[in-house]
C-alpha cells in the first residue's frame, strides 16, 4: 500500500532550489551580455544608416548636377550643329 504523502507546502516558488546557483547565474549574466550586445549593435547600425542616407543624399545632388551640366552641354552641340548647318547651307 502506498505510503500517504506529506502536505506540500504550495507557495509558488520563484527560484526552484534544484537549480544550480552558478547555471542560474551564468545564464542571467548570459542574458545580460546578449541584451548589451544587440543594443550596441543597434546603436552602431542606426549611425551607419544615417551615414549611408548622408551618402546617398550627395551622390543624388551629385547625379543632379551632372544630369543638368549634361543636358545644357547637348543643348550647346545642337545649337552649335544648327549653326553650323547654317552656314553650309548658306554659303552653298
Amino acid at each position: 500500500m502506498p505510503q500517504p504523502r506529506p502536505p506540500e507546502d504550495h507557495r509558488p516558488r520563484i527560484i526552484d532550489m534544484k537549480l544550480p546557483l552558478p547555471w542560474l547565474l551564468g545564464s542571467a549574466a548570459a542574458i545580460v551580455l546578449a541584451f548589451a550586445y544587440v543594443s550596441f549593435s543597434v546603436d552602431r547600425m542606426r549611425e551607419d544608416v544615417a551615414e549611408l542616407r548622408a551618402a546617398a543624399r550627395a551622390w543624388n545632388e551629385r547625379l543632379s548636377s551632372m544630369t543638368s551640366e549634361t543636358a545644357l552641354l547637348k543643348y550647346r552641340v545642337e545649337a552649335l550643329e544648327r549653326d553650323r548647318n547654317h552656314q553650309n547651307g548658306a554659303s552653298r
